[in-house]
């Protein structure tokens, strides 16, 4: 057999292909870092918290494959900026658990992007604490080698 025949038997014509379709997409982002100090209303206490969040979204994008158009499709930068933002918004110095972010995010993506219907948020806390000196606390530190505290919300759907 010839090099040349082995490619053709791979390139099928058209209407030798099988019929599919596909039964689901998904895409997601990985690895979004997001540190935030957090201030009490009286300015007297601050904390710090990292989030490493990763996000997987399932959504009707078949058109994608068929069509070869991505309309409608949320991107993975979206995706990056909107944890930004749901950080920004949902989170405060009386409430920043990773539960409570997670959460917030799958139900975002769930309710603000229609072509979504299922979101899995994975959200890791970091292990940061006061670095203190004598004269009272001064920085923030990584405790690392610690392992970081993982939340992960697997399923957020909407029918």
């Amino acid at each position: 057999m010839s090099p040349n025949e082995g490619n053709n038997r791979r390139q099928l014509d058209a209407s030798t292909r099988l019929a599919g379709s596909l039964v689901s997409h998904q895409h997601g982002k990985s690895r979004v870092r997001v540190g935030r100090t957090f201030r009490s209303s009286d300015g007297t206490h601050h904390r710090f918290a990292e989030f490493s969040v990763d996000t997987i979204l399932l959504s009707a994008m078949e058109h994608a494959f068929v069509d070869g158009s991505n309309e409608g499709m949320t991107a993975t930068d979206t995706q990056k900026n909107t944890v930004y933002y749901v950080a920004k918004t949902c989170l405060s110095y009386e409430r920043h658990s990773p539960e409570d972010f997670a959460v917030a995010l799958a139900k975002h993506f769930v309710t603000e992007y229609p072509l979504v219907s299922r979101a899995e948020v994975t959200v890791k806390l970091m292990p940061w604490g006061r670095y203190v000196l004598a004269r009272g606390p001064a920085a923030f530190r990584c405790r690392a080698p610690s392992t970081p505290t993982d939340c992960s919300v697997p399923c957020l759907s909407i029918a």
